[in-house]
């Protein structure tokens, strides 16, 4: 037993070897007696790591297990289960892709470094303000805007809309009254009014004159208010 645990082999390994318990093969090869009693006296009852104190309940460790010092003095540390448990434990595999902490699986140690990693500063294409957003929702908003443009919020959005279409109110018109909004297309008005004496739809004539739906129904008011 104490060939395959000097060969680097686990209690569990040896236990199955020999069909008996991993408790019971950690019994058989700790050290002895009275070398565990002067290694509880060297470090005075305290773990050696975190320097708690558990006297004759801590752990031996045996820091070289391929060595003919096995069971020497030198070889042997006190520690609490605690500590026995980490320095048994594997080390971290991977790290995170944010912070290069070690981590035992995945990428992110957590959400907070995943959205610190997938966001992307932006600057708003109304009001110029900066903000930050998911690399894939800014992809999102542009592929879905033919000119590239993005907005930190909907109301920039809008305000946008309203200079692009003619929605914004005209300074002088205080009733909020969107007359202003779509007298760019007064010149149109003749041409639309005799296409809809011969019976055409109007949503097909504002799409031959290239008028932006957004503005149609206004229009449209405009027409049958005239």
């Amino acid at each position: 037993m104490l060939g395959l645990r000097l060969e680097g082999r686990t209690y569990q390994y040896i236990a199955d070897k020999a069909s008996l318990s991993r408790q019971r093969i950690q019994q058989i090869l700790s050290p002895p007696k009275k070398t565990r009693e002067l290694i509880v006296t060297k470090y005075g009852g305290h773990c050696c790591d975190c320097n708690i104190w558990v006297g004759e309940s801590g752990h031996i460790h045996h820091k070289n297990t391929n060595g003919e010092d096995y069971q020497d003095q030198v070889n042997l540390v006190l520690l609490c289960p605690s500590c026995h448990l980490k320095r048994h434990k594997p080390s971290p595999k991977y790290k995170c892709l944010q912070c290069n902490q070690p981590i035992r699986h995945g990428m992110f140690c957590n959400n907070e470094c995943y959205h610190i990693y997938h966001s992307t500063a932006l600057i708003c294409s109304e009001c110029g303000g900066s903000f930050t957003i998911l690399k894939s929702y800014a992809k999102a908003r542009k592929d879905r805007n033919k000119l590239g443009l993005i907005f930190c919020t909907q109301i920039c959005l809008g305000k946008h809309m309203g200079k692009a279409y003619g929605f914004a109110k005209h300074p002088e018109n205080t009733a909020g009254s969107r007359k202003a909004g779509v007298s760019k297309y007064e010149y149109l008005f003749p041409e639309i009014n005799a296409r809809l004496m011969g019976g055409e739809r109007f949503y097909t004539i504002a799409r031959d004159l290239g008028i932006p739906k957004g503005s149609v129904t206004m229009v449209q008011c405009q027409v049958r208010g005239r």
